[in-house]
């Protein structure tokens, strides 16, 4: 639970940001009187919500912790998660258009599964953090189309152990 002393610590240590970010704001001056601005207007809030909680005589209204958004993937549909897929940063551009033209439709996850590995190595492989195994690259070819070369690994191919 959150006291009115903790929200009014965290209002003084909003106003004292603010005060260094306009301190420091002569050189980048739009950037810093914007940050500076949301910061005390952070600190406004944490003081109405204190005011509140002291009215109230209660803390039972406010919890400490962060909520998280979770999202349940196994109950989302195929295209959905595509839809999202094709929205994230177009690095790898054309490896991605490519598995998204397979039948079915790959996610960079979803291909990764298919290929049995996690997801994180598959992209350490694209990124050339890693080399890709062959017998996967050459399934990956199989599902996808993506050829399983050292030119298209920007890691490289070896042997399977």
């Amino acid at each position: 639970m959150v006291t009115p002393e903790q929200l009014r610590a965290e209002a003084d240590s909003a106003e004292a940001e603010a005060a260094r970010l306009e301190k420091a704001g002569v050189d980048a001056k739009a950037t810093f009187d914007r940050e500076a601005k949301a910061q005390r207007k952070t600190a406004v809030e944490f003081r109405r919500l204190a005011l509140i909680l002291e009215a109230r005589g209660t803390t039972s209204d406010l919890h400490s912790g962060a909520v998280k958004s979770r999202v349940n993937v196994k109950k989302m549909h195929e295209q959905h998660k595509l839809a999202i897929s094709e929205g994230q940063a177009k690095r790898d551009k054309k490896f991605k258009e490519k598995i998204r033209a397979a039948k079915p439709g790959y996610t960079q996850a979803s291909l990764a599964g298919a290929l049995g590995m996690k997801a994180s190595l598959l992209s350490m492989c694209r990124s050339g953090e890693r080399a890709m195994f062959l017998s996967r690259a050459k399934r990956c070819e199989e599902l996808t189309g993506w050829p399983a070369d050292k030119a298209h690994w920007p890691g490289g191919i070896i042997e399977d152990a």
